[in-house]
């Protein structure tokens, strides 16, 4: 093979050395810039989680201090069926007893974005939101 690379031209060698650099330089810039966009993609969806865990607790706050187990539900199943991405979503009271439970079917081997917070109303605490989300669309 190096025999045939030293009858070519320089001019032919040297034009097919920059042509393999480039290829290689885009094939790296390529990995280095796929995996800035998805640790980006994964801040935001976890930030965005955070936030809805957020508004969720404030919301069923007055349902988790009487442990109301059909509202609970009824918030568990609206928020599965409104968000694609939601795998799982539990409200655990304060001594761990789970309240209330939603999760989507066929899930199994997927990775998960686990992200959980209090429920807390003038400081005390009254449980804890747990959710999960399916993070494949980030790692397409």
């Amino acid at each position: 093979m190096f025999g045939r690379l030293r009858q070519l031209s320089f001019r032919t060698q040297v034009t097919s050395f920059l042509l393999l650099l480039t290829l290689l330089l885009a094939l790296a810039s390529g990995e280095i810039l796929r995996d800035i966009e998805t640790r980006f993609l994964t801040e935001n969806m976890t930030r965005q989680g955070q936030h809805a865990l957020t508004l969720l607790a404030t919301t069923a706050v007055d349902a988790m201090i009487t442990q109301d187990g059909s509202l609970l539900q009824t918030v568990a199943d609206e928020a599965g069926r409104n968000d694609p991405d939601l795998v799982e979503l539990a409200m655990v009271g304060v001594e761990g007893q789970v309240l209330a439970r939603w999760r989507r079917p066929d899930t199994s081997g997927h990775e998960l974005l686990r992200l959980s917070t209090p429920v807390t109303l003038a400081g005390e605490r009254f449980g804890e939101m747990r959710a999960s989300w399916d993070t494949a669309r980030i790692n397409q």
